[in-house]
């Protein structure tokens, strides 16, 4: 996919575009010469499949699932009480707590909560993270392995992580579409002496399970740079969840 093309080849669009809107506008003036009235105005060309839209989150609440005694239970960071809840995930959670707990029958997640019903885990991890630093400290975070890499999107911004440049390098003016439903794209750039690099994030609403750790993300992750394209997972940030 070669973002420069695409925005090269917008002219050629808007050309197309002008060009039907001066037929249509020739068509309108032979009418009213025949009929001595103007016709009805028509509706404008239909939008483009690819609208402004940034992928939507719920509010996800972060702390520890946990089994005990057979009872699934969720204990919100800063609480010392887990609450017994009704899993509504069709024992997904159940199934993360097996696979991720080794054994501690605790999985550190942040799900979706109403009242005492478990609707989703949208993140769920076997690593040591601080509870209160789960949900990434960003509006979005997608990461990959092999190589490993870290795109942190807020805003028009997206920094982009590597081992080789732990302090990232920032792409401005970024953009979100959404090209189809669950499918939402966005685009960067960075102006630099060797012109001008692009960058782009496609996310898609899949449930992703990271390579190495087996950590489970709402979103399938897909990076193109440099003429390279880099798989991996994403995840909804404080960024977007008020309160936290």
């Amino acid at each position: 996919m070669d973002i420069k093309g695409g925005t090269e080849a917008q002219p050629l669009a808007g050309w197309r575009m002008g060009a039907r809107r001066t037929l249509a506008l020739v068509a309108v003036l032979l009418v009213a010469g025949c009929n001595g009235e103007l016709p009805e105005p028509q509706p404008e060309d239909e939008p483009s499949a690819e609208q402004a839209v940034r992928p939507s989150a719920p509010f996800s609440l972060p702390g520890d699932l946990l089994l005990e005694e057979g009872l699934l239970r969720f204990q919100p960071c800063g609480l010392a009480d887990a609450q017994p809840v009704d899993d509504e995930t069709g024992s997904e959670a159940r199934t993360l707590i097996e696979n991720l707990g080794y054994g501690t029958d605790r999985v550190r997640s942040a799900v979706v909560l109403d009242g005492g019903r478990l609707l989703e885990v949208r993140h769920a991890t076997p690593e040591g993270a601080r509870c209160e630093d789960l949900l990434p400290d960003a509006e979005w975070e997608a990461r990959g392995n092999e190589p490993f890499w870290v795109l942190r999107v807020t805003g028009g911004e997206a920094l982009w992580i590597t081992p080789d440049d732990q302090e990232g390098i920032t792409f401005e003016g970024g953009e979100w579409r959404q090209a189809d439903p669950g499918l939402f794209r966005y685009e960067a750039r960075l102006d630099g002496v060797d012109g001008v690099e692009y960058l782009t994030l496609i996310l898609e609403e899949e449930p992703c399970h990271d390579t190495m750790a087996g950590a489970r993300f709402p979103f399938v992750a897909q990076v193109e740079k440099g003429g390279s394209v880099y798989a991996g997972c994403a995840l909804e940030g404080r960024g977007l969840v008020p309160g936290l």
